[in-house]
């Protein structure tokens, strides 16, 4: 079994190198593109890429201003918040940054106000040797996660606040210690975050290993995935081979395993991909002042692959593994069948995870007064026909329900506390998908507007919540400057 390093990342069990991801660009925008390849490629990689950032706003916005220590010792009154950009990128761009992005601030010496244009440098680990630090790859970590933590959370603009902060001390913009900010239960979540993120870091690796040896056609062998801990490995194999399961669950180690097969002889090629973040500062280029740099995360995926001989053992040969050539049988005498004890047994293989029966989306952002809209997809899991399938739209945080609509068959009751839909009839393996529209509350900037969905008739009950952050300006004395 592989060791965990230090920083949450799997060791290879062999002697060579672990794999990294290796670039590669992406044909269509719903494509994911991979990392740096390797130390040596990262040595090579391009300049960091320009593009122009707008910041929209902030959402969740702390609503008041607390006193913030910074890292040279002077207090400032902040309103730290999490930011969300519109970028413009290149053409030619291979760094993924979608056109519409949240973040944080990693730069407080400087100010950036919304609605303004500014040409900023897109950096990452491979060009910028800064983020590649201890505390750059713990704030990616926290970043990557903050979304769902801060759309779950009690108090959205506190959970947003505290965030921001554990990301200025990890990245050395406010004073390290258990009193950063004048605001104690800020302080109390800053210190959980931080312990949550100690030596954590964004997956970089993913091992995908065959079995070295050459076994017989037709028997299957073992392949080992080695990464992050519950990451997800989609495993395809070469044309004329198979792999089950087609994809992984790695275990609290970082390691699962898969069997793979070939009918005939000849080698099979396994690849192994996993969907991940990676870390991009956005910064201000040479010489200018401002805006302030701020810290995003991208869609990524790593990939590796691995290939395994199978031989075929009839014949005038004996295959036995470890060998470096065949040997001879004895005149007259018909070659033995190898004995199954010669190739790995295959693995036990898990069931694949069950589809989830409710899914939601909504408007990621939106303006106090506007609309915003939710998509929810129901899918009957069962081996039954449901009927009467009630789903229920709530809006605990506010708005007002406009609208709702669905496919044929399906009845909408529309009031402004939420939406519930009722569907006669869902065959087995069946989708629908639901619509409606939300007025945003005229006083909701700077919070998240929520929606809870529920369905019943499915089975359990099934429930998730989705969010929409409502936007508020920024001004250079949210960040405690005066102009």
């Amino acid at each position: 079994m592989p060791t965990l390093s230090t920083k949450g990342l799997p060791t290879m069990p062999t002697s060579r190198a672990p794999h990294r991801a290796r670039p590669r660009r992406a044909a269509t925008a719903g494509l994911f593109i991979t990392l740096a390849a390797c130390a040596a490629a990262a040595s090579a990689a391009g300049a960091a890429e320009p593009a122009t950032m707008r910041l929209t706003g902030a959402s969740p916005a702390y609503p008041t201003a607390v006193p913030v220590t910074m890292a040279d010792g002077t207090v400032r009154n902040v309103r730290p918040s999490r930011y969300h950009y519109a970028f413009t990128t290149s053409p030619t761009s291979t760094l993924g940054v979608p056109a519409v992005a949240e973040g944080f601030c990693v730069d407080t010496a400087h100010y950036v106000v919304s609605g303004r244009d500014y040409p900023v440098e897109l950096q990452t680990a491979a060009d910028t040797p800064a983020l590649a630090t201890p505390g750059y790859r713990e704030a990616g970590w926290l970043v990557a996660r903050s979304r769902d933590a801060i759309a779950s959370a009690a108090d959205p603009q506190r959970e947003a606040a505290a965030y921001q902060v554990a990301i200025w001390q990890l990245t050395g913009q406010v004073a390290e210690g258990a009193r950063p900010t004048g605001d104690a239960p800020i302080n109390a979540r800053v210190a959980q975050l931080r312990a949550e993120a100690q030596g954590r870091s964004l997956p970089d690796a993913l091992d995908v290993d065959a079995v070295p040896q050459p076994t017989c056609r037709g028997v299957a062998s073992v392949v080992t995935v080695t990464g992050a801990p519950g990451a997800e490995v989609a495993l395809e194999a070469s044309e004329g081979a198979a792999v089950e399961p087609a994809v992984v669950t790695l275990d609290a180690t970082g390691t699962a395993q898969a069997s793979l097969s070939l009918d005939g002889a000849g080698v099979a090629t396994v690849t192994g991909r996993m969907q991940t973040s990676r870390a991009v500062r956005a910064a201000k280029p040479a010489g200018a002042q401002n805006p302030q740099d701020q810290l995003l995360v991208v869609p990524a995926t790593l990939e590796d692959s691995d290939t395994h001989t199978f031989q075929d053992c009839g014949g005038g040969y004996l295959s036995l593994p470890g060998l470096p050539s065949p040997i001879a049988a004895p005149p007259g005498d018909a070659a033995p069948a190898p004995e199954a004890a010669a190739a790995p047994a295959a693995p036990v293989l898990p069931a694949p995870p069950a589809l989830a029966p409710l899914a939601a989306a909504a408007t990621p952002v939106g303006l106090p007064g506007r609309d915003a809209a939710y998509r929810v997809s129901v899918r009957n899991t069962t081996r039954r026909v449901a009927r009467n399938v009630v789903v229920r739209q709530a809006l605990p945080s506010g708005g007002a329900a406009r609208d709702a609509s669905g496919p044929t068959g399906t009845r909408v009751r529309v009031t402004r506390a939420g939406v519930t839909w009722t569907i006669a009839r869902l065959a087995p393996g069946a989708t629908v998908r639901l619509r409606s529209t939300v007025a945003v509350p005229g006083d909701a900037a700077g919070d998240l507007m929520r929606a809870d969905v529920r369905v019943t008739g499915l089975g359990p009950r099934a429930r998730v919540q989705v969010a929409t952050s409502v936007l508020e300006p920024v001004t250079a004395a949210d960040q405690g400057f005066t102009n």
